[in-house]
């Protein structure tokens, strides 16, 4: 994982929109150390039936955002 949970002063020093998820403890940048794997997971997880928020393939799967809310919405994304 490189990042979970994020005090708002950590939030604001990596230039993280106030409304993150990570500042409400439910969201986590993970990586399993490349982006062939990164997307591997990526694909597990979207295809697994699992419950999640948003999962984000961010910069060409260079790591992934999960999040998990009481009003999950499955929202996929790819950022570049």
């Amino acid at each position: 994982m490189t990042s979970g949970f994020r005090s708002p002063r950590l939030n604001e020093a990596v230039n993280g929109v106030p409304s993150s998820q990570h500042v409400k403890g439910e969201a986590a940048d993970i990586t399993v150390g490349n982006p062939e794997d990164n997307r591997k997971l990526f694909e597990l997880i979207r295809t697994s039936g699992l419950a999640f928020d948003q999962l984000i393939d961010e910069r060409n799967y260079t790591w992934l955002h999960v999040s998990y809310s009481d009003n999950n919405r499955k929202q996929i994304l790819h950022l570049k």
